[in-house]
């Protein structure tokens, strides 16, 4: 029992430090280099949100649609 937190938590501590070390580096490279990956700003993010939210609703509207009426096997309508 002791074992398996023991290989838990290792694996655990190696992955984090895995992870902050390759985006350390990657970091690091593209400042370097000068191909930092740009961040959005406030307004791209608001314009991306509601872009999202209205996709959001169509698929609402259509997966509704869909449940009001399923075809059963013999061919008869069904409301569900």
């Amino acid at each position: 029992m002791v074992l398996g937190t023991i290989l838990y938590e290792g694996i655990d501590i190696s992955y984090h430090i895995l992870k902050l070390g390759y985006r350390g580096v990657s970091s690091v490279y593209g400042w370097l280099s000068g191909t930092a990956v740009k961040e959005m700003s406030n307004e791209e993010m608001v314009k991306l949100i509601k872009e999202l939210q209205g996709k959001i609703g169509q698929l609402e509207i259509e997966q509704k649609s869909m449940a009001e009426e399923t075809v059963v096997s013999d061919g008869s309508k069904r409301i569900v």
